[in-house]
């Protein structure tokens, strides 16, 4: 069970797609008045980082989910629900792998969608009559087995080569978006470097706090 548990979840992924902090310094006094000896005042605690966000699902994601293989991915449904009677550590480890790919597998296009289904159900069909030609001894049905078997590996083919496809656009589009992208930037470099050295003096130069600095000049 383990075992087609991870082909599943293999078969999952193999559709699956798919990626400037600025420190202040502290404003300090500046001026003509003579300086005095000031207590030196602790360094300020350093904020904490913000959690990062937990990849589990929430319950409310986790019942969509189980809903979701448990009415198209039944054979995953039942090794998950075994797997949780067995082992929660486990089952929260498969939990959050297969909420990462159904979020992926939601936001593919509807046809790519339909492919990804076939493919994963024509893998498990495979698996099922690979297992009875182990089993069976007849002539007859080890031929019709065959049959099925070389009937399963076009369709899963297709489906393969239509996510193949899919993917391959996908990359050439972003391609596309990058070689624009850079085209521009060597366009602007002269604004883009003129740009970036104003926003670094900018950030390095204190305001004057001297007896004119409130004066218009």
């Amino acid at each position: 069970m383990a075992k087609h548990l991870t082909v599943l979840l293999t078969a999952a992924l193999f559709c699956g797609l798919l990626v400037s902090v600025s420190q202040r310094s502290p404003a300090t006094a500046g001026g003509a008045a003579p300086r005095t000896k000031t207590t030196t005042k602790p360094a300020p605690k350093p904020k904490p980082k913000p959690k990062r966000k937990s990849s589990l699902p929430t319950p409310a994601e986790e019942k969509q989910l189980l809903d979701f293989l448990k009415k198209s991915r039944r054979e995953f449904y039942d090794s998950l629900m075994a797997q949780k009677k067995t082992s929660d550590k486990r089952y929260r480890g498969t939990l959050k792998f297969a909420w990462q790919w159904h979020r992926r597998y939601k936001d593919l296009d509807k046809a790519v969608r339909s492919e990804v289904d076939r493919e994963q159900k024509t893998r498990i069909e495979i698996s099922k009559v690979l297992g009875k030609i182990q089993k069976t001894k007849s002539e007859g049905d080890l031929k019709k087995l065959r049959s099925d078997l070389g009937r399963l590996a076009g369709v899963q083919f297709d489906a393969q080569l239509k996510i193949t496809k899919y993917k391959l656009d996908q990359m050439s589009n972003q391609l596309s978006r990058l070689r624009k992208e850079l085209s521009n930037r060597q366009a602007e470099r002269r604004n883009i470097v003129a740009q970036r050295v104003a926003d670094w003096l900018k950030a390095t130069t204190k305001p004057s706090r001297g007896k004119d600095s409130g004066k218009k000049k």
